[in-house]
């Protein structure tokens, strides 16, 4: 049996946190909605995910710090791949 993906949603606008995830869980998906880099980074550490949804300024130390934080987090010695987009 195939279960929905889960993904990850860190975005610190509450409005933009609870759309998305209100829309993606009614596509069937199981999400983790998180409001700053900090949260998103323990729940990576505890949990395991498809996809990570963030906007690109996500609070955190400084925000290419949390992006450096992502990346060892969830890539160090996986197979893993990340991508980044920018609007």
């Amino acid at each position: 049996m195939h279960l929905p993906g889960r993904i990850l949603i860190a975005d610190c606008d509450e409005n933009v946190l609870l759309t998305t995830t209100d829309l993606l869980q009614s596509a069937g998906y199981q999400c983790t909605p998180v409001r700053d880099g900090v949260e998103a980074l323990q729940a990576l550490v505890e949990n395991e995910y498809d996809l990570l949804i963030t906007e690109i300024r996500v609070s955190f130390n400084e925000d290419l710090e949390c992006g450096a934080s992502l990346s060892r987090t969830v890539l160090a010695g996986s197979n893993s791949r990340a991508w980044t987009t920018r609007s």
